[in-house]
This record gives C-alpha cells, sequence and structure tokens, in this order.
C-alpha cells in the first residue's frame, strides 16, 4: 500500500480517539462505520458482534473492550433521540479491522492498529 494512504488512514483513526474522565482510549463504533468501509450499521454491528466473540475467546473481558453506552443524535431540527453505541477500546478496533471484509484498506488499518498495540506493549 502507498504510504500516502497508511498515513491518511491512521490520521482518521486517531483523529476519533476520545478519552473518558479516567484517560482511557476509545473510540465509538459509529465514528468508525465509515473508516471500516461499512454504509450499513446493521452490518458493522455484525462484525462488531463477531469481534467480541474472538475478545472473549483470546480470554479477555468483553465489557473492557466493547462496553455498551447509548449517545444522543439529532434526527431533526427540534428532535434528538438515543441511540446504541459501542466504545470501542484500540484492543477492539484492532479485532474489528481483523474481521472486516468489506475493503481492502482495512488490512492496512489491522496493520497500524497491530503496530499501535505493540508499540504501546499490549499486544496480544
Amino acid at each position: 500500500m502507498e504510504s500516502n494512504l497508511v498515513q491518511h488512514l491512521t490520521d482518521t483513526f486517531e483523529a476519533h480517539a476520545q478519552q473518558t474522565e479516567n484517560g482511557i482510549e476509545y473510540w465509538l463504533a459509529h465514528d468508525l462505520q465509515h473508516l471500516f468501509s461499512y454504509a450499513k450499521w446493521e452490518n458493522f454491528q455484525t462484525v462488531i458482534s463477531k469481534a467480541k466473540t474472538a475478545c472473549e475467546v483470546s480470554g479477555h473481558a468483553v465489557q473492557n473492550h466493547f462496553p455498551d453506552v447509548r449517545k444522543m443524535v439529532k434526527i431533526g431540527f427540534w428532535t434528538d433521540r438515543q441511540i446504541d453505541e459501542f466504545m470501542l477500546t484500540r484492543f477492539a478496533c484492532y479485532l474489528n479491522a481483523g474481521i472486516n471484509d468489506q475493503f481492502a484498506e482495512s488490512h492496512t488499518l489491522e496493520i497500524t492498529l497491530c503496530s499501535n498495540l505493540e508499540r504501546l506493549g499490549h499486544a496480544h
């Protein structure tokens, strides 16, 4: 892959990173849906479900890497509603990238995430 593409994917991914009040790094699944090349939320939820299974099989607590949360979104000029959301740790993002079959660029993102996990000492 071109280094420009790798840098673009990495920058886009890292730009969506957030932190909890306790300093835990996370990403919201809806923010990453299109980066992982899923037009439909339901299809990305299927990948997340498979990633949760992989997390559990690898001996990690699913709730630590895929906590369910609710988020308010605007659905009209005056109207908001709550939607289901997932907070994903870097490890959860790595698992999702590894399962993603939608787009070849996700493999590049997987490699980037894996190298970042190793750099942080979280390789599993």
